[in-house]
């Protein structure tokens, strides 16, 4: 059994038959033992080294395999990041709209107040006038104008000017009121942002075109339903309010500086009472132009 697994191994280690006879039996049992050793480690040896082989093709695989899959998850984090401005960029979009409305609505709320009013002050016009002319037979719109002014002056008439994004206006018959919410034209520090330069640049020009020479009150207002801080007062905090505003009108020299007055009013006129919306607190903190309409 020995020999012929010997002569099986001898298929693969092979000894010369000439060098076994003159060995001896001895010698030539030990030499084919050495060399079936040998050749056998050799075999051996090459497959392991082809199995080491195929192991480091399968590992460049998977390298390879793995840096395809980091590429698509950096892709992923990317669309991702993109995705997450879009909606951030649509949120901010979407509270400009809604603040515009607001203005607009607010604006329109005023044009009906202003057009009731000046339907009933037309009526009263045309009883008086019925009256004047009943009295004497001689009345005329001119002894109307007369008896419903003093004399040298006028009726205030109500004006309008330009729109300006991010600002509120309102018209009475003797003042014009320009509502400048704070976080428009203030930036963190406390400071006039670049965007609230080009808005009070605008509003002085349509002050000074519309209303020239007239005087104009600077009101500082805070919001009473946002939370203040513990040292934080709310006379002192729209007083500095109302100070920034007039200096930068008067060291941009856009308005006269005799024309014009700083006052605070802190958190004691709301011009919005709704203590847990946003926009009460967007609309009640600013700083409002107060002007007075100059009579001729």
């Amino acid at each position: 059994m020995f020999f012929s697994g010997l002569s099986f191994r001898f298929s693969f280690c092979t000894v010369p038959q000439h060098s076994a006879r003159f060995m001896g039996s001895g010698y030539a049992l030990t030499a084919a033992v050495l060399l079936l050793v040998s050749g056998c480690g050799t075999t051996q040896n090459l497959t392991l080294q082809g199995q080491l082989s195929e192991l480091q093709n399968q590992k460049t695989a998977l390298q390879n395999e793995r840096d395809a899959w980091k590429d698509r998850y950096t892709q992923l984090q990317e669309s991702s990041r993109a995705q997450t401005q879009a909606l951030a960029s649509s949120a901010q979009e979407n509270q400009a709209l809604k603040k515009n409305q607001m203005v607009y609505q607010e604006q329109l709320r005023d044009m009906l107040t202003r057009a009731e009013k000046a339907e009933k002050e037309n009526q009263q016009l045309q009883e008086r006038l019925a009256k004047l002319n009943g009295g004497t037979g001689t009345g005329s719109m001119s002894d109307l104008a007369d008896t419903s002014a003093p004399s040298g002056t006028s009726s205030p008439q109500m004006v309008t000017i330009p729109n300006i994004e991010g600002v509120t206006m309102r018209d009475t018959p003797d003042t014009f009121h320009i509502e400048l919410p704070t976080s428009e034209i203030f930036d963190s520090r406390g400071g006039i942002s670049a965007k609230g330069r080009m808005t009070l640049q605008k509003v002085a020009q349509a002050v000074d075109q519309t209303f020239r020479g007239a005087k104009i009150d600077i009101q500082g207002h805070t919001s009473p339903f946002r939370k203040a801080g513990v040292n934080t007062d709310p006379v002192k905090t729209s007083m500095s309010y109302a100070n920034i505003v007039r200096d930068f009108f008067i060291n941009e020299n856009l308005l006269p500086p005799e024309a014009l007055k700083a006052s605070a009013h802190g958190a004691t006129q709301p011009v919005l009472q709704n203590v847990n919306g946003q926009d009460s607190n967007y609309r009640n903190s600013r700083v409002e132009l107060v002007v007075i309409k100059p009579k001729f």
